[in-house]
C-alpha cells in the first residue's frame, strides 16, 4: 500500500510554543510542518496545500472554533483538527470534539502526551491512497457500525477518557446505551470493575441499599453487613441505567455523591468515599423533565457535563447491512445451523423499515427469522414486521358523526394554529411524551416539533 509523508499545520501566535511543537513533530518524525501565526494566514494557504493534521490554539480564531471547523469541512479536503488549550479552556475544547475536532491537548504541552495524540491520529487518518483508513479501537469493537456520527462519538469518548466527571448517555430504547457505557469504561483504562445497575422501579430505600449498602441490624432483615455496589465499583465505573426514573429523594443522594464523592451506608455514621466514575443513561428527555420540575435541575446539569446522544438506527441506515450480517452469523451459530442465505432485495426492504426498537429490534427480528425458517433462504416474508399491512381508513367527511365534528369539540370552527396545537398535544400523549415518535406520527422532523413547542 503506497503511503505519503504527512503534512501538518500549526496555528499558534506564540513563537516559542510553535517552535516547540515543531521540534516535537520532527522527532516523530514528521518533516513537512508549516507554522502560521493567524487563522487568516492559514486559510490563505489551505486549499492550495493539503494538510493531514491542523494543530491550532483554540483562541486563535476570530469567530470561534465552530466557525473554524465548519470552514475546514466546507473546503472538502480531508484534514484532522487537534486543538491546544489552557486548562481554563478545557470545557470548550471538549465541546469542540462534538463539533468535529479530533482531540485536544492541554497547555503547557507535554511531549509524551503530544506525540501520543499525533501518532494516534496519524494511525487513524488517511495517509494512504485508500478511501478510508479509519481504525476502530479495541475498546469499541462491540459496537458494530460504519456510521460517521457513531465514529465521532468514539472520538469524543477518547477525548474524555481521563475526565473524572460523569457521563450522560441518551438515546431511544434499544440503541445500545449499555454498550456505549461499557466503552466509556474500557477506553478510560480504569483498573476497577464496570458495575451496571438498573434503577428503574427502585424506591429510595432500595436505591440507597443497592448503591451504598448497609450495616448489620440497620433495618428488619439486615442480618449481616452488605457493601453497596458503589464500593464494588471502586477504581472503576458504576453505570446507572434508566436514570430518568429515579425518585426525588434518591436524586438528592446521587447529587451529594457526585459533588463530594462521599456517602453513608444505611445505619452508619461513618462517611465513606468513592472514586468510581459515574455513567448514567436514559431514553427520556431529562432537559424537558427538569424544566417541568420532574427532575432536579442541579442534578441534571451535574450529570450532563459530558453528554453522548446516540442516533436511532433509522438515522444510520448504512449500519443495517453490517448489523444484519453480524446477527445472522450469531443467530445461526447459536442454533447450530448453517448461516442462511437471503434474497437480494431483503436489505433494501430492511433499510426502509423504521425500527422503533432500534438495534435490539433488528437482532430479535433476525433470531426469529432464522428460527422460524429453519435455515431456508430469507426474504421479506421471513420478517412479519416488513410485510404487515395497515388497512386504509374508510372514514370520509360524509361519514363523520356530526356530534364529533371539530366545531363540537372546540365550540367553534378552530383555526389552523389551534388544530396544530391539538394535533401535537395528542401525538405527544399517544407517544408517552417521546418527541421523536410524536414527530414521526405527525409527519414532521423532531427539530420542527421542538420549534413549534417553543412557539406556544
Amino acid at each position: 500500500m503506497k503511503t505519503h509523508n504527512p503534512s501538518i499545520a500549526i496555528i499558534e501566535k506564540e513563537p516559542f510554543v510553535a517552535r516547540t511543537l515543531e521540534m516535537f513533530l520532527k522527532g516523530a518524525p514528521v518533516e513537512d510542518v508549516v507554522i502560521f501565526k493567524t487563522e487568516s494566514e492559514f486559510f490563505s494557504v489551505f486549499g492550495k496545500k493539503k494538510f493531514d493534521i491542523v494543530i491550532a490554539d483554540i483562541n486563535a480564531f476570530l469567530e470561534g472554533e465552530e466557525s473554524f471547523l465548519n470552514r475546514t469541512k466546507s473546503a472538502k479536503i480531508r484534514t484532522t483538527v487537534v486543538f491546544t488549550a489552557i486548562i481554563d479552556d478545557v470545557s470548550r475544547a471538549v465541546d469542540s470534539i462534538k463539533m468535529g475536532a479530533r482531540e485536544y491537548i492541554v497547555k503547557p504541552v507535554s511531549r509524551e502526551r503530544f506525540l501520543n495524540v499525533i501518532n494516534e491520529v496519524l494511525s487513524e487518518v488517511s495517509h494512504t491512497e485508500t478511501e478510508d483508513s479509519f481504525t476502530i479501537k479495541e475498546e469499541f469493537r462491540d459496537i458494530i457500525t460504519v456510521d460517521k456520527k457513531i465514529r465521532s462519538i468514539f472520538r469524543y469518548m477518547t477525548a474524555i477518557k481521563s475526565s473524572p466527571e460523569p457521563v450522560l448517555v441518551t438515546g431511544e430504547t434499544g440503541v445500545g446505551k449499555d454498550l456505549v457505557a461499557r466503552a466509556v469504561h474500557k477506553v478510560s483504562k480504569a483498573k476497577g470493575e464496570f458495575v451496571p445497575v438498573n434503577v428503574a422501579g427502585l424506591d429510595d430505600h432500595m436505591f440507597t441499599d443497592t448503591l451504598f449498602g448497609h450495616l448489620r441490624g440497620a433495618f428488619t432483615g439486615a442480618d449481616k453487613k452488605r457493601p453497596g455496589l458503589i464500593e464494588k465499583a471502586k477504581g472503576g465505573t458504576i453505570f446507572l441505567d434508566e436514570i430518568g426514573d429515579l425518585s426525588n429523594a434518591s436524586q438528592v443522594k446521587l447529587l451529594e455523591l457526585l459533588q463530594s464523592g462521599t456517602y453513608y451506608p444505611i445505619g452508619s455514621d461513618a462517611q465513606k468515599t468513592s472514586d468510581a466514575r459515574i455513567v448514567v443513561a436514559t431514553n427520556r428527555d431529562l432537559y424537558e423533565m427538569q424544566s417541568k420540575g420532574d427532575f432536579r435541575k442541579d442534578l441534571y446539569y451535574r450529570l450532563s457535563v459530558h453528554h453522548i446522544d446516540i442516533p436511532p438506527l433509522r438515522k444510520r441506515v448504512d449500519d443495517i447491512p453490517i448489523l444484519f450480517e453480524h446477527f445472522l452469523e450469531i443467530a445461526a451459530t447459536s442454533q447450530n445451523m448453517r448461516k442462511p442465505s437471503y434474497v437480494a432485495d431483503l436489505i433494501p426492504a430492511l433499510k426502509k423499515y423504521n425500527f422503533p426498537g432500534n438495534v435490539r429490534e433488528i437482532r430479535a427480528m433476525i433470531f426469529n427469522a432464522v428460527s422460524s425458517t429453519g435455515g431456508s433462504i430469507l426474504s421479506a416474508n421471513s420478517f412479519p414486521e416488513l410485510t404487515r399491512k395497515i388497512e386504509p381508513s374508510t372514514v370520509t367527511f360524509e361519514t363523520i358523526d356530526k356530534s364529533k365534528t371539530l366545531k363540537s369539540l372546540f365550540g367553534k370552527v378552530p383555526s389552523m394554529a389551534e388544530l396544530e396545537r391539538q394535533a401535537i398535544k395528542e401525538a405527544l400523549e399517544e407517544c408517552n411524551e417521546n418527541r421523536t415518535h410524536a414527530a414521526a406520527l405527525l409527519g414532521i422532523t423532531r427539530q420542527t416539533l421542538i420549534r413549534k413547542l417553543k412557539q406556544d
